[in-house]
């Protein structure tokens, strides 16, 4: 199982409410149904607004938060269609910013 890595950027907070920026590397050997980056791992117990920076649109992909699963996703622009597994992406970095508690 592939698990990406967080690295935090700047932390801010509103109220009782905490938010977080950072890069998310993915891992070098991609799971089926995402690589694992649960809220633990950006230090929230829980993540309830996940905003990704963008998409990677010169290697064609595109990255979404499971808040559910906790794994971040790739999807292939062009087909919509998850990367397949074992895929590595190791080279890839997305900013992201992770609402919650």
């Amino acid at each position: 199982m592939g698990t990406a890595t967080w690295a935090s950027k700047k932390v801010w907070s509103a109220g009782n409410l905490r938010g977080k920026i950072g890069d998310v590397t993915m891992s070098n050997s991609y799971s089926t149904n995402g690589d694992t980056l649960t809220a633990g791992a950006v230090e929230m117990n829980e993540i309830i607004q996940p905003n990704i920076s963008g998409d990677d649109k010169l290697n064609g992909y595109h990255f979404a938060y499971d808040r559910t699963n906790g794994k971040m996703k790739v999807y292939v622009i062009t087909t919509g269609v998850e990367v397949t597994s074992t895929t590595n992406l190791s080279g890839f970095t997305v900013r992201c910013e992770f609402i919650g508690y």
